[in-house]
């Protein structure tokens, strides 16, 4: 059953400060360096900070300086000997807290709407922009008797502005100010700056903090000699050998449990898998081999620097490599449209398949693998174990050393061990993978566009020419809407306030028999030496897993992995697992149990994917648990009311007249094996 949550909170947080030293300590420890106790800083969730390299202080500072004058930057105090960390936080796009001197001076965001970064500023950081510049942007100043109101939080109306801004636009961040350039509040424009002279009534600036609730803070010592990550690591010095010395000894004990599994290191060329790959190195007596698929989509800096690094860690000779034709996900694109976030099929062909291949290829045998997953990096992940198995790979038993740190413990062990780190990083890029991942946020994306123009090129123009053929409005491309089959609900209300028309998602009504979806069985069936039988079937396009969900958990335990792209059910002791693309694997210890749930799966991902809505199932459940949403003119599930008579699915025309070659193609399927067992491979 998936979770899901509205705050990302992923873990504990982990990030003290040194204010005499103004260095970041982990874990709330004394500073290794004045022994000094450390004070707690408070920001949001997840909490899992990075350091801000110089192209990252640059970038946000060019930013700053646009959007409130030059020089906002350096009042601010992203210039100097100052360490600065980046916290991303939720928001409907990439949203990164800044940290400065030990405390958050405001947020830099990439606002969807608007197609531009912005920054938030908190009150202390307005303060430190506002009272120190003499060129002032972003503002709306209020006249002397508005001035108690709009610092006790009210919104800033038409009547009391005397003046503002003639750059400001409906959506963009302003900070109110009284007449003596006093920092009153920061909220939201709710017109343009064009509009505000002939408004006589009406709101101009919704406030999101004001001094209302404002205390001045405890800070670092910004005049503090030393601010380097060099002197941050003595600081931490301890903490990070400590886990360190954790990691490699739960890697032995690992290993140790599972004696007859040869030991591999996922190296992707992110940091995470990097410090994985030194981990392995140091434990004592290990063999191990390196495995990395090139999925085609790979940045070329990373490809590079991988080899690179195995070359200077003296590990050619366990290196194993498996490249997969950029054609495949060309291919692909062509028939499904571009991978999204809620069908992420380009794992499932570019990554886990060749992944079990390259194993095979490899090893010859399943494998321990060392893998570098954190739960601090998404829900998901965070309520993984660190010892798990991927139901797509059978052969990789999968531990994490590292699961519980953050990337300021990354970071740091990185910088202590002086470990060649991709280039990327320093690039603005806070995460490595493929360079057109649907996972990322616009604000990645347009960032990569900027660093990578001619990698980007091929698929802007693939996208360009899959919305003009399929009518799709201009914001599917520029706001990055492609990333989604489904639109999240935030995204979704976004879209609909800012006009954006999204029917495309709403299906043409169809009639029973009037489907194109197919689905296939493949040919042979396997078996494993634990006796358990694999069946595996594919269905001919992308499929809404999400969706999906609600109509399963009719039969079985479900667990949507929004992360890896598959949805999970479970039965006794039958497990079926489809990803996105339509790929579909089935185990179990009695082939007839596995076809029996199998074939009512399939045909519930018919009914979840070509409802009408001619509500005949309403009529059969007694509870009312299934209504018709008007959006899409389909049926949903209400799981707290469902009490899985299944009488839904058995009275759905869909599944009864629709869809009788499933019944078939299972019943046929069953007699052949009976007659003939040499379809079953042994293994």
């Amino acid at each position: 059953m998936s979770k899901r949550k509205t705050v990302p909170y992923l873990g504990a947080f982990k990030l003290s400060w040194c204010d005499k030293c103004n260095l970041p300590i982990l874990d709330a420890k004394p500073c290794g360096i004045c022994k000094a106790q450390t004070r707690t800083v408070v920001m949001s969730p997840p909490g899992d900070v990075r350091p801000a390299f110089d192209k990252d202080i640059k970038r946000i500072s060019k930013i700053i300086d646009e959007k409130f004058g030059k020089g906002s930057a350096n009042a601010l105090g992203l210039t100097g000997k100052r360490l600065v960390l980046l916290n991303e936080t939720s928001y409907d796009d990439i949203m990164e807290e800044i940290i400065i001197d030990g405390q958050i001076v405001g947020s830099i965001r990439y606002n969807l709407a608007l197609m531009q970064w912005d920054f938030i500023p908190r009150i202390m950081g307005a303060i430190r922009i506002f009272e120190k510049q003499k060129e002032k942007k972003k503002y709306v100043q209020v006249d002397e008797g508005a001035v108690e109101y709009i610092a006790n939080g009210f919104n800033v109306l038409a009547p009391g502005v005397e003046d503002f801004d003639e750059s400001l636009q409906e959506g963009e961040i302003a900070v109110a100010v009284s007449p003596q350039g006093k920092v009153l509040s920061i909220g939201v424009m709710k017109v343009n700056a064009d509009k505000i002279k002939q408004m006589k009534k009406g709101y101009v600036l919704k406030p999101k903090s004001s001094l209302k609730n404002y205390k001045e803070l405890q800070l670092g010592n910004s005049k503090a000699k030393n601010q380097t990550w060099e002197q941050a690591v003595l600081a931490n010095s301890y903490t990070i050998e400590a886990y360190e010395r954790k990691a490699i000894n739960s890697i032995k004990k690992t290993m140790y449990r599972n004696p007859e599994l040869p030991l591999t290191v996922s190296f992707s060329g992110g940091k995470d898998s990097l410090v994985c790959l030194q981990l392995a190195n140091k434990t004592p007596d290990v063999n191990f081999k390196i495995i990395f698929v090139n999925t085609s989509l790979e940045f070329p800096e990373t490809i590079q620097y991988i080899e690179d690094v195995i070359k200077q860690m003296g590990l050619s000779e366990n290196f194993c490599r498996k490249d997969i034709p950029e054609e495949k996900f060309w291919n692909a694109v062509k028939k499904f449209g571009p991978p999204g976030k809620d069908y992420r099929y380009c794992c499932k062909i570019l990554k886990i398949g060749p992944i079990n291949t390259l194993i095979e290829e490899c090893l010859g045998e399943k494998t321990l693998s060392l893998v570098g997953q954190r739960a601090y990096e998404s829900i998901s992940r965070s309520e993984s174990r660190s010892l798990w198995s991927n139901p797509w790979i059978p052969n990789q038993l999968n531990f994490s050393p590292i699961q519980k740190w953050t990337a300021l413990h990354v970071w740091l062990y990185i910088f202590k061990e002086e470990l060649q780190y991709n280039p990327l990083y320093e690039e603005g890029l806070s995460r490595i993978g493929c360079w057109l991942c649907p996972a990322s946020n616009q604000g990645t994306l347009e960032i990569i566009k900027e660093i990578k123009p001619e990698l980007w090129k091929s698929w802007e123009e693939f996208l360009i020419k899959w919305k003009d053929k399929n009518k799709l409005p201009d914001e599917w491309h520029k706001w990055g809407l492609w990333r989604w089959k489904q639109l999240p609900k935030n995204i979704s209300t976004l879209a609909i306030q800012q006009g954006v028309d999204i029917s495309y998602e709403k299906r043409t009504l169809k009639e029973p028999g009037d489907w194109d979806l197919h689905f296939e069985l493949v040919e042979n069936f396997a078996t494993c030496r634990s006796g358990q039988i694999n069946v595996e079937g594919y269905f001919t396009q992308a499929l809404n897993l999400l969706r999906l969900e609600q109509f399963w958990r009719i039969f079985a335990e479900t667990e949507y992995d929004s992360d890896l792209g598959i949805l999970t059910a479970k039965l006794d002791d039958v497990s079926i697992v489809i990803s996105a693309n339509g790929s579909m694997l089935a185990k179990g210890e009695e082939l007839k149990s596995v076809f029996k749930l199998m074939k009512k799966l399939v045909l519930e991902i018919y009914r979840s994917e070509e409802c009408t809505g001619c509500k005949v199932c309403l009529v059969h459940c007694k509870l009312k648990a299934i209504t018709i949403d008007p959006e899409i003119n389909q049926v949903v599930i209400d799981q707290k009311l469902c009490e899985k008579s299944m009488q839904c699915h058995y009275h759905c025309p869909v599944i009864k007249y629709g869809h009788k070659e499933i019944d078939d193609l299972f019943d046929e399927n069953i007699k052949i094996l009976d007659q003939d067992r040499s379809r079953i491979v042994y293994f």
